[in-house]
């Protein structure tokens, strides 16, 4: 269902979604707006998602994609708002 999925959505964001097992994380712009589109992309296929989120992006990622590095003294779990 996955991999369905992934190839269902891969001409939804700006880049390919990243799947990692069963998860899948597709980078957007207009979060909101698109998440209503890929939802519905979903459930013509007969594809219902577990788990949904909808994640702003950091300052960090911000940097990131400007950069191609991560922030100095910033670890990977800070960067996923993991505590």
């Amino acid at each position: 269902a996955a991999r369905r999925a992934e190839q269902l959505l891969a001409g939804v964001g700006a880049k390919a979604p990243a799947r990692e097992g069963a998860r899948l994380e597709l980078t957007v712009d207009e979060g909101p707006r698109v998440l209503i589109e890929v939802l519905r992309l979903l459930d013509r296929e007969d594809l219902a998602p577990t788990a949904l989120a909808l994640r702003e992006p950091s300052l960090d990622d911000v940097f990131l994609a400007i950069t191609g590095q991560r922030a100095s003294g910033t670890s990977d779990d800070e960067t996923r708002g993991v505590a």
